[in-house]
């Protein structure tokens, strides 16, 4: 009997609880102590005199997480799509979490193509566009980030059912905005993307120092980080596409992470930099 209930407790549902109760509190109480702080900030906001930085990872690893979810989620998507593989996918979930079966097949390949293109570009910006200082990111968000793609994927493909199979024609309304959204936020982080290599670079594209400076033009003009305001986007899309309680769990846990280091980040340059604007909002225009 208590065998039975452990399989039938849900992993992936719990993951990314956790990650809402323990991020929001962590918003409120990082001022209160530094060991939660450094857990919960990375680059340039990481307080540099902890000793706790022993234990830290180059930020540019980040590559890693995209590597990591091109070949987790294209290898689920192939499994999930394989006329065989649907058992050993089924056993895959069921040891994970539970099958909803609230989306359609169409909605879950969608989905995974969305991802699989989101990470694609964020790999890409991470090789060749971003240009790294020395700054850096903790184990703990390191190994995060390792396993949150995986999970995000099997996530994806627990809410559609088990047996589907390529074709797939039935397009839907929602699918076309989910798309157009997803792009709408892939732009946005693109357009960031240039603009922060941009201020390290010379009129000769040539990187001239790895200092932080102030960004100015597109979103920056409203807000201090409008590639985490994108991410939200990307994952609001993901959730138009496939509507349900888990992904609504997912997304709650990306607004309140890219919410906290939009705060952070805000934090920062205001402390850091004294002619920072000070009618940038952190996040949302106008309003955060």
């Amino acid at each position: 009997m208590l065998l039975h209930m452990a399989y039938k407790f849900d992993f992936l549902q719990f993951f990314w609880i956790f990650q809402i109760v323990f991020i929001a509190a962590c918003g409120f109480m990082t001022h209160k102590s530094r060991v939660l702080r450094y857990f919960m900030t990375f680059g340039k906001a990481v307080d540099e005199n902890i000793r706790l930085r022993s234990f830290d990872v180059p930020k540019r690893w980040f590559r890693h997480f995209y590597i990591t979810a091109i070949t987790s989620n294209s290898a689920l998507l192939c499994l999930f799509l394989w006329p065989e593989g649907g058992n050993n996918f089924r056993w895959m979930v069921d040891k994970l979490t539970t099958v909803e079966q609230s989306s359609s097949c169409e909605s879950g390949f969608i989905a995974m193509l969305m991802l699989e293109l989101h990470v694609i570009q964020l790999l890409y910006e991470s090789m060749f566009v971003n240009i790294y200082s020395k700054s850096t990111i903790n184990l703990a968000q390191y190994l995060y980030g390792i396993l949150f793609y995986p999970c995000l994927s099997i996530t994806i493909l627990s809410s559609v059912p088990i047996n589907c199979r390529v074709p797939l024609f039935n397009i839907e309304l929602n699918h076309i905005l989910g798309v157009a959204m997803l792009l709408c936020g892939i732009y946005v982080q693109h357009r960031t993307a240039k603009i922060f290599a941009n201020l390290r670079k010379d009129k000769k594209d040539r990187v001239v120092t790895l200092s932080h400076k102030t960004p100015h033009g597109f979103l920056f003009q409203y807000v201090s980080s409008p590639h985490y305001l994108a991410e939200i986007l990307v994952y609001i899309s993901l959730l138009v596409v496939m509507p349900g309680m888990k992904m609504f769990l997912v997304l709650g846990a990306v607004v309140c992470n890219q919410t906290l280091s939009a705060v952070n980040t805000q934090r920062w340059y205001h402390k850091n930099i004294p002619s920072y604007p000070k009618q940038r909002r952190a996040l949302v225009p106008f309003l955060f």
